[in-house]
């Protein structure tokens, strides 16, 4: 994991707080604890190509690109007696991406978007350069596990867990719908204890 995060900084910049790992064996308690973060200001690739009328090679512009995100693990077994053994895990990580937008200098005229490539698809719909579509995502993991041993031969274990994970995608309305349908005017809406649309 580290060689990978030195990778990464490489890379994609900047990167903050690569990797911290612990571990410790003392007695009959043995743990190991690892977090890191990231931070930079190209999370997703472009979808950018190399020009208007080149599809087949990428291009160099980074446009709502930001991504940031952090994560945190810890395991911690303890040997009881000679006949129980437990053992909690704990997991947990957050990320949060802008989606990559085409930059100003695209226009909905252009070929990209009015006409199929040369692979038979279908253009793909324009959006402003400004268009503030994100994604969050979470995840948490927490397990115990405990074992009880009969003999030699035989044992019992039980290891219940908890998952939680979450995918959250926020839409810029405005561009989006104007994207598709042409300009429109998203409606004001105020929070009460119902939720009341506004025209």
């Amino acid at each position: 994991m580290a060689k990978l995060n030195l990778i990464t900084d490489l890379i994609i910049r900047p990167l903050l707080s690569p990797f911290n790992s612990g571990s410790n064996a003392s007695g009959d308690v043995h743990y190991f604890l690892s977090a890191g973060s990231f931070r930079t200001d190209r999370g997703l690739d472009t979808p950018q190509p190399a020009s208007e009328t080149n599809e087949n090679q990428g291009g160099t512009d980074v446009v709502h690109d930001f991504a940031w995100g952090h994560n945190q693990f810890a395991k911690i077994d303890w040997i009881a007696d000679n006949s129980n053994k437990y053992s909690f895990i704990a997991f947990n990580s957050f990320n949060f991406y802008q989606i990559p937008n085409l930059p100003s200098s695209f226009s909905p005229t252009d070929s990209f978007f009015t006409t199929n490539d040369q692979y038979g698809n279908k253009p793909l719909n324009w959006a402003p350069s400004t268009t503030d579509d994100t994604q969050s995502e979470e995840n948490s993991y927490f397990q115990i596990v405990w074992k009880h041993s009969f003999s030699e031969h035989s044992f019992l274990q039980l290891a219940p867990y908890y998952k939680y994970s979450y995918v959250g995608i926020k839409n810029d309305l405005t561009n989006d719908l104007s994207a598709a349908l042409g300009p429109v005017q998203v409606p004001t809406v105020r929070h009460h204890l119902l939720q009341k649309v506004v025209p």
